[in-house]
């Protein structure tokens, strides 16, 4: 479930950043809570390709420590990655100089994280609170997509009230995540601002196996 969220965010964003005056230094830091990954990776995230491009890396310390840099000209998205996953623990915007980012896994899961904090960076915590939104929504959808797919496996056909329920609860869902988009792009800050496509969510809902009147 979790890396199914990790794979679809993407491409939800676009950033458009305004351009910095020269260069300037970035650094992360933080703390890896409950992991055993031996290495930490800074990616960066370009707005044209969205392809990730590894910028700095680092050995964690024994009690989780790291510290990474890079030299950025603009406001851009970075990501942060372990040596064990190809999905990233956290996302950030370089709106400061130093940013601190601590990360806390459960020990039953190692491989995506439980929760994480961002500290001086007001643009990089919007964008941690949407994502988190987001995705606690499009996880209600998919739970009541495998209620769908359970009844629909019981023979019940798609006007069946049971199913007819399902299909009204997930577009309520759909709704409360396009308010939740909505309020986001209300609360935007520079340097980077985060635009979201809500039209593309009716094919994750279609995705998830769950037909509304929405989907084509």
């Amino acid at each position: 479930m979790k890396r199914l969220l990790l794979a679809v965010l993407p491409l939800l964003f676009l950033y458009s950043c305004k351009e910095k005056s020269g260069e300037e230094k970035l650094e992360l830091n933080g703390v890896i809570t409950n992991n055993t990954a031996k290495m930490i990776y800074l990616e960066e995230v370009p707005m044209t390709t969205m392809q990730r491009v590894i910028m700095d890396s680092a050995a964690l310390g024994a009690d989780g420590k790291f510290k990474l840099k890079t030299t950025t000209g603009e406001a851009r998205v970075y990501n942060l990655r372990l040596d064990q996953s190809s999905y990233p623990l956290a996302a950030v915007i370089n709106d400061a100089k130093k940013i601190t980012v601590n990360v806390k896994f459960s020990k039953e899961n190692t491989q995506f994280p439980e929760s994480y904090e961002v500290k001086n960076s007001p643009v990089s915590q919007e964008l941690k609170d949407y994502v988190t939104g987001f995705n606690n929504k499009f996880q209600l959808i998919m739970s009541q997509a495998r209620i769908y797919d359970s009844l629909g496996r019981t023979g019940a056909t798609s006007e069946d009230s049971s199913l007819l329920a399902i299909r009204n609860t997930v577009e309520g869902i759909a709704t409360d995540i396009k308010t939740i988009t909505m309020d986001a792009l209300k609360k935007k800050q520079e340097p980077c601002t985060v635009y979201v496509y809500p039209g593309l969510l009716p094919k994750y809902i279609q995705y998830a196996g769950i037909r509304t009147h929405g989907s084509q």
